[in-house]
């Protein structure tokens, strides 16, 4: 058999096992479906390695406020390790999918956060006749590859909103952050919250740097998470994936981290390394850090070693032990 058949037949066995376990997954409760793909996004998708933090960075004697909560990963994690979560998800398709899928502590909205309160433009990206769900944004310029369309959604701050006191706060808004971020000024100030906020220079020139020095000037060290070690980014797979044990300062981030041809492309591709979110921890509370060392040395596999299986993750949500 030629090797062109060989790699169109496993390339159909897989299309097949991914159409079976989409229809499996039709017959779980929403709660459990949102559960299992969190989990999978956690334990085998290790291009995200942040997912892991969530605990550490958490109070669970404060709440936590998910900005951009999309899929509900984050969500769903901070759901385990906070008092209460407030998730704002613009987008009317996820905001409708996020609705029922928590628990009573966790509130959905459906306002875009911003520095200013009132109605704007919400751009909905479309890469081959789809909406890009994960890439809605209130930027004027979408990526040069997509053909927006817009719809109008309330905007709001964290600062006008009635919230109690706040342990964390996860931001990722393409593009928009900076503008989140000041709109949170005196949220921020008075909770001090652990944060990670999702920084592409690719959808904002200049975001990345602007955003650290902007939370520096309030008193934030910034950290970093490589998400691929030993591997190489000529024939490159999303398996190769491996964080290292390491919380590096982001003084020694450099360009090539954060390439814009390695980000996830619109049909699940990926090229290479591109580190795009970072944690953000107060100077008065060093033991964060040490949290999140500890934490790191005990969840993170080395390169070469074998992630969490599904089935592994799948047992782990439906005994309702998430650790």
């Amino acid at each position: 058999m030629a090797v062109a058949d060989q790699h169109s037949n496993i390339a159909d066995q897989r299309s097949k096992i991914k159409a079976a376990k989409q229809a499996l997954l039709r017959f779980l409760p929403k709660r459990a479906r949102f559960g299992l793909n969190a989990s999978r996004a956690r334990y085998l998708r290790v291009y995200e390695p942040e997912l892991r933090l969530v605990g550490p960075l958490c109070d669970r004697r404060l709440g936590s406020i998910d900005v951009g909560a999309m899929n509900g990963h984050f969500t769903f994690f901070m759901e385990w390790t906070s008092a209460w979560v407030a998730a704002f998800e613009p987008h009317p398709i996820l905001f409708r999918q996020l609705c029922g899928a928590f628990g009573p502590t966790v509130k959905v909205m459906p306002y875009a956060i911003s520095d200013r309160s009132g109605t704007t433009p919400l751009m909905l990206p479309h890469w081959e006749g789809k909406d890009q769900l994960g890439c809605a944004t209130l930027e004027a310029q979408a990526p040069a590859h997509f053909e927006p369309r817009t719809i109008t959604v309330e905007t709001r701050t964290i600062d006008e909103l009635d919230l109690g006191k706040i342990g964390f706060m996860k931001i990722s808004a393409e593009g928009h952050e900076l503008a989140i971020l000041r709109g949170a000024r005196a949220k921020i100030l008075s909770d001090r919250p652990n944060m990670i906020v999702a920084l592409q220079n690719r959808l904002k020139p200049g975001l990345r740097e602007d955003a650290i020095a902007w939370l520096a000037g309030l008193d934030y060290d910034g950290f970093f998470i490589r998400n691929m070690t030993g591997a190489s980014t000529g024939q490159f797979s999303i398996r190769t994936f491996h964080p290292d044990r390491t919380l590096h300062p982001v003084r020694d981030f450099v360009p090539d981290l954060q390439r814009p041809e390695h980000a996830l492309q619109p049909d699940g591709s990926q090229r290479g390394e591109y580190v795009w979110k970072f944690v953000f921890v107060h100077r008065s509370r060093p033991e964060v850090i040490d949290r999140l060392g500890r934490r790191m040395s005990r969840w993170f596999h080395s390169p070469g070693a074998p992630a969490v299986s599904p089935e592994y993750c799948f047992i782990f949500f439906m005994v309702g032990f998430v650790p």
